[in-house]
């Protein structure tokens, strides 16, 4: 099979390669990849020095595909339209993983990361994970149930929202925009910080009646107007302080941040406004088989718009083009077709 792999821990090493199909196993299945997003930790991940741990790797996170080879069972068959969750194993024995809460398990592997993902013609993944997906559900669309998931997490289950709070999404990415319509469901007061020259981004928050749109890039009005003044501040940027900075700023005394964007290595944070304003901060990672459920039934009876967010689709073949065109910011989501 074509499958687009990381071939050295060092930047920028990924090559599209032949390998061979891989096997079914007991509890494991086959999927023949019909649609895998582009995320932007693949772009990250891209340029960055990795572990030699996990070396070499297929990326790939966010898909859907059919089953193309399983064991027999009671739920599925081959042939069937699904999705998988991104857990490839957990330990099963910690109290997260006893709680339901898989995806907080220390030694969990990630389908994508430590083990192969779907940047690829097939994809083994766990049966376990599997979930159906209705006709009325592209493939590309059910490839971003995953970040759709990771939103869902913050807005509904990492934070005590009140319908009417004043809240502030930063960063207008994949995460910041799903985040944005899972907000919206509550119903509480949404404003935007992003970069102005996101355009296409901009243009689909709009497209969300987001009105008040506010720009790093001219933070004085923001800064001015705004200061301790959101009851919840939603930081989905990752790899930089600045964002985290701002959310301190802006979320009033006695105010929540959630945080969704890594931090990666970036250290330049002083955190004593956390301390001065009493200021909660939650995390919010990944996501569990309930939440799966649930966004796929808000796709499903049109609660949330994935299509929204796709702005190209191209064969595998194309990935690196595909990679500049989003590290460009021309689109916020591309949908990578390995079989065509």
């Amino acid at each position: 099979m074509k499958a687009l792999q990381r071939y050295s821990h060092l930047p920028k090493t990924l090559q599209l390669v032949n390998l061979p199909k891989p096997k079914k196993s007991k509890g494991f299945c086959i999927l023949k990849v019909k649609s895998v997003g582009i995320c932007g930790r693949d772009l990250e991940h891209h340029v960055s020095i990795l572990s030699k741990d996990n070396i070499p790797f297929i990326p790939g996170h966010e898909f859907s595909g059919i089953i193309e080879d399983i064991e027999l069972n009671n739920l599925y068959k081959i042939g069937d339209r699904v999705v998988s969750e991104t857990l490839y194993s957990s330990c099963k024995k910690c109290n997260s993983c006893k709680e339901g809460l898989y995806n907080l398990c220390r030694k969990r592997k990630n389908i994508g990361g430590s083990a192969d993902g779907a940047f690829a013609e097939f994809v083994k993944v766990p049966i376990k994970y599997l979930h159906k997906i209705p006709k009325n559900i592209s493939f590309d669309c059910a490839a971003l149930i995953e970040p759709a998931c990771v939103a869902y997490n913050a807005t509904h289950n990492n934070s005590r929202i009140k319908k009417n709070d004043k809240v502030l999404v930063i960063g207008a990415g994949t995460i910041g925009l799903l985040t944005i319509q899972m907000l919206k469901l509550i119903g509480v007061q949404i404003s935007l910080l992003c970069q102005k020259n996101e355009i296409e981004r901009i243009k689909i928050a709009k497209k969300l009646q987001i009105k008040d749109i506010f720009y790093f890039d001219d933070i004085k009005l923001l800064d001015k107007k705004y200061e301790a003044y959101f009851d919840y501040v939603f930081d989905a940027v990752g790899g930089i302080s600045l964002s985290f900075n701002k959310a301190m700023e802006y979320v009033k005394a006695n105010g929540n941040i959630v945080k969704l964007g890594w931090f990666m290595d970036d250290k330049s944070i002083n955190l004593d406004k956390i301390i001065r304003k009493s200021i909660s901060i939650k995390g919010s990672f990944s996501h569990n088989y309930k939440i799966w459920k649930k966004c796929i039934d808000l796709q499903t009876n049109n609660f949330i718009d994935l299509n929204l967010l796709i702005g190209k689709t191209s064969e595998l073949e194309n990935w690196k083009n595909c990679f500049n065109d989003l590290t460009a910011k021309k689109y916020v989501k591309i949908i990578l077709k390995p079989n065509g």
